[in-house]
């Protein structure tokens, strides 16, 4: 469980980063503010889509491992598995959000 929560919060730092990298200056210089925002909203969607295909890996891992050990509870795969897909989802959120505010660029 505690490298399960290590790699949950590796994953969330990636995806912060992921959604808030800094652009090049090509782009800076010539895009407006909904530019920014517009590349915001793709880097974010990119992200869900990626944290939809973790969460599900999460699911079908601790499905298999929860079965494997015996443990009773069914429910609990598909709770880690939504934390799962929330977390990366905020993390990416607040990520594009201070990309479109801040604008970083080289």
């Amino acid at each position: 469980m505690l490298l399960e929560l290590f790699l949950l919060g590796n994953a969330m730092l990636i995806a912060f980063l992921m959604c808030s990298w800094m652009e090049s200056d090509a782009f800076a210089y010539s895009a407006s503010e909904l530019d920014w925002w517009e590349l915001a909203v793709k880097r974010f969607l990119l992200l869900s889509v990626l944290s939809v295909i973790a969460s599900a890996i999460v699911w079908k891992i601790n499905k298999q491992l929860f079965a494997w050990s015996g443990f009773k509870n069914e429910q609990l795969p598909v709770i880690t598995a939504r934390i799962t897909l929330v977390s990366l989802c905020v993390a990416g959120l607040v990520g594009a959000v201070i990309f479109a505010v801040t604008k970083p660029y080289m």
